[in-house]
């Protein structure tokens, strides 16, 4: 995947993650951002809507300064079947899996 396809594909998951409208955690509607449980730099998982939520920067600044306290919501809000989902996905970062923006397209659709 080139650095356009993943410009392209952030633009793309962003404006799919913006139509829920509101934080995640707190429902403010105000200074909304994107926030992954598995770093953006695994390319394997960036785009999966499992890996992601809509913060407000309030709510989005307390996941990286209190990160047990963040898992801990993301696993009550996923559920345990969707986290099982997340932690086999996970199983492919650092394995060079392949990624084609096709791929994550599907996952959105």
């Amino acid at each position: 995947m080139t650095r356009k396809d993943i410009r392209k594909l952030d633009q793309f998951v962003r404006e799919k993650l913006r139509l829920r409208g509101r934080c995640e955690k707190c429902s403010s509607q105000r200074f909304l951002q994107v926030s992954h449980i598995y770093s953006r730099r695994y390319i394997s998982i960036r785009f999966h809507p499992l890996n992601m939520f809509l913060l407000c920067s309030g709510c989005h600044l307390a996941w990286h300064h209190r990160p047990a306290d963040a898992v801990e919501w993301a696993k009550a809000k996923l559920g345990d079947a969707q986290w099982a989902v997340l932690k086999r996905l996970s199983l492919d970062i650092g394995s060079g899996k392949k990624l084609s923006p096709l791929e994550v397209r599907k996952w959105w659709s």
